[in-house]
């Protein structure tokens, strides 16, 4: 019981150090609101995509949110002022999805199209 209570406790202030983090992040002025926006949903889709096997990684959308973010496509390419972020993104993403079985990952990625 006691190990049980302790693992509960661990999860727990693991979760709290987590959601800590990201407030944080999400509240430093050193890249906007509409990057950090963008980049969250462009690597929900580019991990979806991944998972569902689908080969269809809806760029015209994901464009559509840079353009909106006011990003051009060389911020995101490789060596990007936003490549790194780009990069984290989607392993916190793919670290996220790992829970998601690929029918669910294809019924997500189908509410993006």
């Amino acid at each position: 019981m006691g190990k049980a209570s302790e693992f509960i406790h661990e999860k727990e202030a693991k979760s709290t150090d987590d959601a800590l983090t990201f407030a944080r992040w999400w509240q430093d002025e050193s890249i906007s609101k509409d990057v950090k926006t963008f980049a969250i949903m462009a690597a929900r889709v580019i991990v979806l995509a991944r998972r569902c096997h689908s080969g269809k990684l809806l760029d015209d959308k994901i464009a559509i949110w840079a353009d909106q973010a006011g990003i051009s496509h060389a911020d995101i390419a490789p060596e990007g002022r936003y490549a790194s972020l780009m990069n984290s993104m989607v392993a916190v993403m793919q670290s996220g999805a790992r829970g998601e079985s690929t029918e669910e990952s294809c019924a997500a990625l189908k509410k993006y199209e």
